[in-house]
């Protein structure tokens, strides 16, 4: 017989204290880049998730896909670096179908992996000791293992989505929609109002190969095709994607915080009406009888509840202007991207208005911490911004790349022993904290690597070769010129002439080209800024052929340039598969589409595949340019294109047959490093799915694949790295430091597709 556990006179749940620098709540993807980088700063860090999975929207648990500024009709090169493209390449590399079960290991396993960073999942906390203004410690109660744990800390990440550590340390916030006059935003209400966005609850369906019956559940909404408003119709949706439906949203009325429960029920009624409708109603059960449900949501992805108020409050003028920001952290590209208040069932507007924005923006770290509570950072979309710019700066990376930048701030806080206040004002430490994001590979619009101690910043390269001209050239399909297009390209430097620009058309009959010559603004804008030059080519009839366009002009800013064909249906332009950074294909957008206005630009980018496809480039001759794809660019300081490609791009070569490509890095100074950080090209203009979209492959074709590092110590080239199989775009090589170099060299053995080799940077630090 078992003998019987003594019984405790008191009986109570264990409770354990526990010390760590930073204490990050909320699990979802800005916690886990708050933690992650907090940690891998030296900070020993605590991450409470109050659900099981880690990933918040983004988890295998709600699945909805992660966007960030991708979602901007004119961002190209967009994608997020640093974290989360390592997160989102290792995704790509194992789960190229977008598994959801695989997705979850990528992000645990990250984790578990880090060191100084300790993982309190199905935790979430229920208690804020606050001393002194200050955050003493937060309590989580963790129910299956009967514990209450105690965290304190000197920092503390609010990354709960609905600010919850916030709100019970008495951090002040807001909710609702501002009124016009409150901030002077002119998509704001006349008055304010309580509405926020809703939530959504997604589901899947999967083809079971035989006729299979629904039966829905009684309290399934039911559902006629009279129903479906414009925007809301699941019959063209569920043909391409079998669920997935955002626009199942609700909520927006009632308070997403307090009535959380009321809000998901109604959202189930509404996904499994949804289903029914698909299976059941006499006009399209056929096509779909041999689908079953396969999941559904259980909770609702929330858009908007609490937003904190920091020392900066994010606003449109900000976002569409994209305002300079001495402190910036993050930066975002999404539309402004309002949603129906009733949700599904608003009638009076379509389920979003997105009002487009010139191009990616930047958040200051004065928008991620408290006003008055000093120890408090946050993340996420409780972040300090408006109704109207958190429309935008919502989206899950955007809010990752948040959470990276509080990350690093809080461990950067500790190390100087500042409060965020102080490190925004204090030039040297902000210096370090902005060093510390480049070393990261995280981006803010413009910033230039300016670390002192990479000292191969500004130092002299040289490569095996260089290619010497932009060209795609290789003749595919054709699209006819039923609207105006239009080619962005790397101009010559200021003051430069840039003589023509060749186009490969057909021509049913002799006609003319009319032809425009734009600039961008030269602050990244990679949309018309200006007309430098206009005119009409003739056009003979015949098959395909290169038109020579004289634009003639002198480059009057060093920006991007775009050469605009009109509209003429008797030419066609030819087209190709293939990818060079720095060549873009746009087209002319309709305006009149119901979810659109004010669009800052009448074309809309075509060679950015957003969800796996190929996209299309037109085929295009340009000028030699010495200084577009030079070594040069490799140390410029710039790891991504702004204005102009900024990396070094080999000729084009078969590397079986010819051989490898070099480029070599003449320090400042000699040195004794202690790490080489090398930043390859991924195609920054491709959307990364981590859920519901297939990898048209699992490693980006763009990056190199197989290299050496080497470097020059006493005359003597000394091997340091040998990379076979490469996937990432950033590989950071440590080394001991005891040897003095003054070059470095990277040659390139294959790439993973392209016949070129791409990088954009080469770091040394000491």
């Amino acid at each position: 017989m078992s003998t019987p556990a003594k019984q405790d006179e008191s009986p109570s749940l264990r409770r354990v204290t526990k010390r760590y620098d930073v204490v990050v709540a909320g699990g979802g993807m800005s916690g886990v880049g708050a933690a992650m980088t907090a940690a891998r700063h030296g900070a020993k860090t605590a991450l409470l998730q109050d659900r099981s999975v880690l990933g918040g929207n983004g988890s295998k648990e709600i699945r909805v896909t992660l966007q960030g500024a991708s979602g901007g009709a004119n961002a190209i090169y967009f994608r997020e670096t640093g974290l989360m493209e390592e997160l989102l390449i290792e995704n790509q590399r194992r789960n190229p179908e977008a598994n959801a079960e695989l997705w979850d290991t990528v992000l645990l396993e990250k984790l578990l992996a880090q060191a100084d960073l300790d993982l309190y999942l199905n935790s979430p906390l229920y208690d804020v000791t606050v001393k002194d203004g200050r955050i003493r410690s937060v309590t989580a109660l963790t129910l299956q293992a009967e514990t209450l744990t105690t965290l304190e800390a000197d920092y503390f990440v609010d990354c709960t989505g609905d600010g919850t550590l916030g709100f019970l340390a008495g951090a002040p916030y807001m909710t609702g929609k501002e009124s016009k006059a409150e901030f002077g935003e002119d998509l704001a209400p006349e008055e304010r109002q309580s509405y926020t966005l809703g939530g959504s609850i997604l589901f899947y369906a999967k083809d079971a190969g035989k006729p299979v019956e629904f039966v829905p559940p009684g309290f399934a909404h039911k559902f006629t095709a009279k129903d479906f408003r414009d925007g809301r119709n699941p019959v063209p949706e569920f043909d391409r994607l079998h669920g997935g439906f955002w626009w199942c949203e609700w909520g927006g009325t009632l308070d997403t915080i307090h009535d959380n429960e009321a809000i998901k029920y109604e959202l189930l009624r509404i996904a499994y009406g949804l289903f029914d409708y698909l299976k059941n109603d006499p006009e399209v059960r056929d096509k779909n009888r041999n689908y079953t449900l396969e999941w559904v949501g259980t909770i609702p992805g929330k858009r908007e509840s609490r937003r904190f108020i920091g020392d900066h409050i994010l606003t449109q003028q900000d976002v569409v202007g994209r305002r300079e920001f001495h402190d910036a952290a993050a930066y975002g590209g999404w539309n402004l991207d309002d949603h129906a208040p009733k949700g599904f069932f608003d009638d009076e507007v379509p389920p979003s208005i997105h009002t487009q924005i010139p191009g990616l923006y930047n958040i200051p770290l004065r928008s991620l911490y408290s006003k008055t509570v000093p120890n408090l950072f946050f993340a996420g979309r409780n972040v300090s911004a408006t109704h109207v710019a958190l429309t935008s700066a919502r989206v899950m990376l955007t809010c990752a790349q948040m959470g990276e930048a509080a990350g690093a701030a809080a461990a950067l806080c500790i190390q100087k022993n500042l409060s965020p206040r102080e490190l925004v004002a204090d030039t040297e430490a902000l210096s370090t904290f902005h060093a510390r994001l480049e070393r990261d590979d995280h981006y803010v619009v413009g910033a230039r690597c300016a670390d002192p101690a990479n000292v191969a910043r500004g130092g002299t390269a040289k490569a095996s070769s260089q290619l010497e001209r932009a060209a795609l050239d290789r003749n595919g399909k054709t699209v006819k010129l039923d609207a105006d297009r239009m080619v962005l390209f790397p101009a010559p430097k200021a003051g430069m002439k840039l003589p023509y620009v060749e186009v490969l058309l057909s021509a049913d009959a002799a006609t003319t080209l009319g032809w425009q010559l734009h600039a961008a603004d030269g602050r990244g804008g990679t949309i018309p800024h200006s007309t430098a030059a206009e005119g009409v080519v003739e056009v003979p009839a015949g098959g395909t052929q290169w038109v020579r366009v004289p634009v003639n002009a002198t480059v009057a800013i060093d920006a991007w340039h775009m050469l605009e064909l009109k509209k003429n249906p008797a030419l066609q332009w030819h087209t190709c598969a293939e990818w060079l950074v720095g060549l873009r294909t746009y087209v002319e957008q309709n305006q009149n589409r119901h979810r659109y206005k004010n669009a800052h630009s009448r074309f809309r980018s075509l060679t950015a595949p957003r969800w796996g496809g190929e996209g299309l480039s037109y085929c295009v001759r340009l000028p030699e340019n010495p200084d577009a794809y030079a070594p040069q660019n490799a140390v410029n300081g710039h790891s991504r294109p702004y204005n102009r490609p900024n990396l070094w791009v080999s000729k084009t070569t078969d590397f079986a047959k010819n051989g490898p490509e070099w480029l070599e890095v003449a320090l400042q100074k000699p040195a004794a490093l202690r790490e080489v950080v090398l930043l390859f090209d991924s195609d920054l203009d491709r959307h990364l799915s981590n859920l519901w979209f297939p990898a048209p492959y699992a490693i980006e074709p763009d990056l190199v694949k197989d290299y050496d590092l080497e470097m020059r110590v006493n005359g003597t080239w000394v091997k340091v790295a040998e990379e076979r199989g490469n996937y990432h775009r950033r590989r950071a090589h440590k080394l001991d430091g005891t040897k003095t170099a003054d070059t470095v060299r990277v040659t390139v053995h294959a790439t993973n597709g392209v016949p070129r080799a791409q990088i954009y940077e080469v770091r040394a630090y000491v």
